[in-house]
């Protein structure tokens, strides 16, 4: 039964655990996006839609590395539409 308790609780809190390092990440993500679709506009065009943050690869869950990936992220979908 302790056992089993463990294991549930482990489970309620993973999301909870997990949204520390990913919460940097996704800002850096958002300001990175929003940066990169911006980046050579020679006009304002307003704010772009920001995609939902992806999952952050193992080690790669600071706000720099998530600004890097939005930043190229925005940058390539700015110059795709």
């Amino acid at each position: 039964m302790k056992r089993f308790l463990s294991i549930i609780g482990v489970i309620l809190l993973f999301p909870f655990i997990l949204s520390f390092g990913v919460s940097d990440y996704c800002d850096g993500w958002e300001s990175g996006y929003v940066s990169g679709y911006k980046y050579n506009q020679t006009y304002a065009e307003g704010e772009p839609i920001i995609p939902i943050c992806p999952i952050p690869e193992i080690d790669k869950d600071t706000y720099q590395s998530g600004y890097n990936d939005g930043f190229l992220r925005g940058k390539s979908d700015y110059e795709s539409k």
